[in-house]
């Protein structure tokens, strides 16, 4: 009986560890980021998720206006900073420029018909945290 649930014990810590390792070794980008871009006409507001496949980073920009979602290209990250690029509707090709800092983002979205905006983000909280 005592040498079962040693096993059961280390089986759990083992278990435990293996998912402590996982959340290390993930890409500082991946995730769900609420973010804000602020125009003259207001703030325009969505869900920026970053994804990382085979080691490739991609991506959606949904957008919380009923403006849609897009899928993001060229995704890069490296020494903390995030650049991507997306075809939107209603502003067209946009790259977006940003220093990740922990849970939070800074920095412009350039777009091709308006200029470049400042845009921000926080990281959401994964689903069950």
């Amino acid at each position: 009986m005592r040498s079962a649930f040693s096993l059961l014990l280390l089986s759990a810590l083992l278990l435990a560890g293996c998912a402590g390792a996982r959340k290390a070794t993930q890409h500082p980008a991946v995730g769900s980021w609420s973010y804000q871009i602020d125009t003259p006409e207001g703030p325009y507001t969505g869900t920026l998720t970053i994804t990382q496949v085979d080691g490739v980073l991609g991506g959606m920009l949904i957008q919380s206006n009923g403006g849609g979602s897009t899928p993001l290209e060229n995704v890069t990250f490296e020494d903390g900073r995030m650049r991507f690029e997306a075809d939107t509707e209603a502003a067209g090709r946009v790259t977006g420029n940003v220093t990740v800092n922990g849970d939070t983002f800074e920095g412009t979205l350039n777009t091709a018909y308006y200029g470049a905006f400042p845009l921000k983000g926080t990281r959401q909280a994964p689903d069950g945290a």
